[in-house]
Order: C-alpha cells, then sequence, then structure tokens
C-alpha cells in the first residue's frame, strides 16, 4: 500500500533480503515513491539479488482478465528471463529503462487518471445544470473525441451511482502525494495537481476514502443539489 509497508517486505526480521539467493530476482509490482524504490535496490544490490520494478496499470477487471499493463524498469536480463512471469498477469509489457523510470512512469500515468475523475466530475456538472441525465451525457462522451478506456470503464458506476471501490480515493490521494513529492524535490510547480489532490482530501473529509476515486462525480453532484435546496 505504500513506501513503509514495500520497505517491509524487502527488510524485516522475515524480509526477502534476509531469505532470498544470491542471483534470484525480486518483482515488485506496487506504486511506491522512486526515493523508497531506490533504498530497496541498495539494500538488494550488495547481496546479489536482482531488482525488476515491475508497476502495473489497469484496474482490477483487466487485472481478473490479465490485461494488465507492465512498466518495468531494471536489468534487461531479469526483465527477458521475467516475461513469462509478467505475461501471466499482463497483455503488454515495456522496459522502460534500468533504474526507477519505472516508478515514474507509474506516476505519470496516475496522476493523469486521477485528474481525469475531477474534470469529468465538473464537465458532468455544466451537463445537469442544462437538464441532461447522466446515460445520455456518458453515451455521447463514449462516442466522441474525448472517448477514452477510462470512462468507458466507469460508466456503468457512473451511472449506477455505485462508487465501490475499483480503486479507492485513500490510494489515489497517496498517490497524488507521491507525485508532488517528486516535483517538491526537484522544484516543479505542478498547480493543478495540487487542486485536484484537494478534492480529493475533501471527499476524504466527507467519509468517502473507501470509495472510488470516481466518486468525486458523486461529490459534486450531490454538493450541486445541496445548493440548489433539492
Amino acid at each position: 500500500t505504500d513506501d513503509k509497508a514495500m520497505l517491509d517486505i524487502v527488510t524485516g526480521l522475515e524480509g526477502l533480503a534476509a531469505h532470498m539467493k544470491s542471483g534470484s530476482t525480486f518483482i515488485e509490482t506496487s506504486t511506491v515513491s522512486p526515493k523508497a524504490s531506490e533504498q530497496a535496490a541498495q539494500l538488494l544490490a550488495p547481496i546479489g539479488i536482482n531488482y525488476l520494478r515491475s508497476p502495473v496499470s489497469g484496474s482490477t477487471a483487466t487485472a481478473e482478465a490479465r490485461q494488465l499493463t507492465v512498466l518495468a524498469s531494471g536489468p534487461r536480463h531479469c526483465f527477458d528471463a521475467s516475461l513469462p512471469i509478467l505475461r501471466c498477469f499482463s497483455a503488454k509489457q515495456y522496459l522502460v529503462g534500468e533504474s526507477e523510470e519505472a516508478r515514474y512512469l507509474k506516476l505519470v500515468l496516475n496522476t493523469m487518471v486521477g485528474a481525469m475523475s475531477a474534470l469529468v466530475a465538473e464537465a458532468l456538472a455544466i451537463g445537469r445544470s442544462g437538464g441532461l441525465d447522466m446515460a445520455t451525457m456518458l453515451e455521447v462522451l463514449n462516442n466522441s473525441a474525448v472517448a477514452s478506456p477510462l470512462i468507458r470503464y466507469k460508466t456503468q458506476m457512473m451511472t449506477d451511482d455505485n462508487y465501490t471501490a475499483a480503486f479507492p480515493v485513500t490510494g489515489m490521494m497517496k498517490d497524488f502525494d507521491l507525485a508532488l513529492a517528486v516535483a517538491e524535490g526537484q522544484e516543479m510547480l505542478l498547480p493543478l495537481l495540487t487542486l485536484v489532490r484537494q478534492s480529493y482530501q475533501t471527499a476524504f473529509a466527507s467519509g468517502a476514502g473507501d470509495k472510488d476515486f470516481f466518486v468525486l462525480v458523486k461529490q459534486l453532484a450531490d454538493a450541486q443539489l445541496s445548493r440548489n435546496g433539492t
């Protein structure tokens, strides 16, 4: 779930570093910070354990269908040797570098995914203010220039108003915090990400931390109804 959990698995009393044999490979698929990932690499390298950072992109449904995308970085020979394992749960596998590149790329994807929820929430609010219903708007969106696999995947959730988590608000908050920490360390200003992170904080404060991150759509709809006195 976070940096500490991953590092505990590597370094704890029963951790992998104490039990894995030299020459073996640690394949790690979580979304963690580049800093924590680098710490793990520094712990594993002296004892001869190869480290393949392999965060995945996809949802619970794509995981069940073995259609995840693997974003890997690490030694090429480890990636090649690990492909039979990676292909058991993914449809595409990319080797994007030899160090922490995969960690950065996962943050690229998740910040864009997280921002999409906020953007869709505000766009649909405009439509609702003009009398459009959710199903009509989403049908048109899914057959327009702004259609995306993400919106299609979340369409049923939005039309049913059922935000059982495929990926929870708390998880998205963690990922945004990782991205913003990277930005702070490199003195980058990311004002849009900061604002979207605040939207998730509001959802969390309202008790929706365990709901799917697309609950921002419901949060804005409920706020709109409240302002209208309905």
